[in-house]
């Protein structure tokens, strides 16, 4: 979630601890009423320190929150705002990830993927290949055309003699 989105959710807080009702917020931000709700017992459960952080859940928490929607034992939205997750469609992902690895846990990388730099060898190789091959290139359009033009200056001999 951006700055702007948790500013716009504070604000949309606010606004609800103030009276508005959560429909209207839910119309006038133009956000689903069940998200808004989800946020506003998140954050009415657990505070707004707690919405505002990062946070990363442990393959414990995931598991037992896992059986619990397995086993049927409450909605998926009780079932995540008790196990601290900050939406509902997280316990949605993390389940339907669970049943299509296998039955397993899955943990998200984090954090920036390493791309390997290719050494200047490897690049001055690739790139003396490519240029052969762009020269070989060019000496099969050279003969290509070359033939083309004697095919075509036989035809024309061919249909004088006639």
């Amino acid at each position: 979630m951006n700055k702007k989105d948790l500013d716009t959710r504070i604000e949309i807080y606010s606004e609800y601890k103030k009276g508005r009702a959560l429909q209207e917020l839910s119309r006038s931000y133009e956000m689903n009423f069940s998200t808004l709700r989800y946020m506003v017992k998140f954050i009415d459960k657990y505070g707004i320190e707690e919405y505002t952080k990062s946070n990363h859940y442990s393959n414990d928490l995931k598991e037992h929150l896992i059986q619990r929607v397995i086993n049927h034992e409450d909605s998926t939205f009780n079932i995540a705002l008790e196990g601290g997750l900050k939406s509902r469609t997280q316990l949605v992902d993390i389940v339907k990830k669970y049943r299509e690895n296998g039955y397993n846990i899955v943990e998200r990388k984090r954090g920036c993927l390493t791309v390997k730099k290719k050494d200047k060898k490897t690049l001055e190789d690739e790139n003396k290949k490519l240029k052969q091959e762009n020269e070989y290139l060019k000496a099969q359009l050279e003969y290509s055309k070359k033939l083309r033009a004697v095919v075509q200056s036989r035809k024309n001999r061919q249909q004088k003699k006639k």
